[in-house]
C-alpha cells in the first residue's frame, strides 16, 4: 500500500527533473488503511489484527474505506465495521 506513495513520489521527482521545475510537479499522496466492505466475505479476524499492527507501525492519516456497502448482502458487514471503529477509537486513529 505504501508502495503507491513511493511510486507517485518517484514519478513526481522524475517529472520535475525533466521539467526543470520541481515546484510545479511535486505530488504528495496519502492513503487510508481499512477493510473495504465490498470484500467482506474474504476478511478474517486476522486481517483486523494485521490492520491494527499496520496502523501502529505506519501511522496513516485516516482509516478507510470502511463502512457498510450496498452491493453486498453479507451479514458480517456490521460486525467488521464495528470492530474497525472500535479499534480506531482504542488506538486514537480518528
Amino acid at each position: 500500500m505504501y508502495d503507491t506513495q513511493d511510486s507517485i513520489n518517484e514519478l513526481s521527482q522524475s517529472s520535475a527533473t525533466k521539467a526543470n521545475n520541481q515546484d510545479k510537479c511535486n505530488v504528495t499522496a496519502h492513503i487510508a488503511l481499512g477493510l473495504h466492505p465490498f470484500y467482506i466475505e474474504q476478511h478474517t479476524d486476522d486481517h483486523l489484527t494485521q490492520l491494527e499492527q499496520m496502523v501502529i507501525e505506519r501511522r496513516p492519516l485516516a482509516i478507510g474505506e470502511i463502512g457498510l456497502d450496498t452491493f453486498t448482502d453479507a451479514m458480517n458487514q456490521p460486525d467488521v465495521f464495528a470492530k474497525q471503529k472500535k479499534g480506531s477509537l482504542r488506538r486514537s486513529w480518528i
